[in-house]
């Protein structure tokens, strides 16, 4: 008796080990369809970075509203901060796969840990190019299946100084036709 109680409590300590493991790689828990995600970013030890000529508002205002946006989004990324905001479509596909944080492979980067449940997603990637070493932490969490949060981390270490960056990112279901916002698959 005393065996057979001794196997069965091995048992359910082993299944309750596989749990975590088994819920690893599952959909992430979203509704399907478009997303709005708003992030915020700020960074610190940037090198100063010589100013960069300005577009003559005869340029801006011939191009079309979207081309514009992008290139207004890039000019403020490079000066480091500010808030940007996208529209995703996420599919089944999508859900399955899980986040791509576009690892870089020119850079050699290695994600050193990976979780993901239906609730969330946690991820470490170290890259290496060229003397720096860059890490980035990123911690997203499912509020319901009509939210999302995160924050990503990154340190930049190398040629003599560091550069700091925090992204914090809120996003939300708009409904579940993509319209012309293709997938991200």
């Amino acid at each position: 008796m005393t065996t057979r109680l001794t196997l069965s409590c091995v048992a359910v300590l082993i299944a309750c080990s596989l749990v975590p493991a088994l819920a690893q790689n599952r959909p992430i828990d979203v509704r399907t369809g478009l997303w709005e995600f708003s992030t915020q970013q700020s960074m610190a030890g940037m090198p100063t970075m010589p100013k960069m000529p300005a577009i003559p508002a005869s340029v801006l205002k011939n191009m079309p509203p979207a081309q514009r946006a992008r290139l207004e989004a890039a000019l403020h990324a490079q000066r480091g901060g500010g808030k940007y905001v996208s529209k995703v479509c996420v599919t089944a596909a999508s859900r399955r796969k899980g986040p791509n944080f576009a690892m870089r492979h020119e850079m050699n980067c290695k994600r050193t840990q990976y979780a993901r449940t239906a609730h969330g997603w946690q991820m470490q990637e170290v890259c290496r190019q060229n003397g720096r070493t860059q890490t980035m932490d990123i911690d997203y969490k499912t509020l319901g299946r009509t939210r999302i949060e995160g924050t990503v981390h990154i340190v930049s270490h190398g040629h003599g100084h560091d550069i700091i960056m925090q992204q914090t990112t809120h996003a939300h279901w708009l409904g579940a036709d993509c319209g012309k916002v293709k997938p991200m698959d």
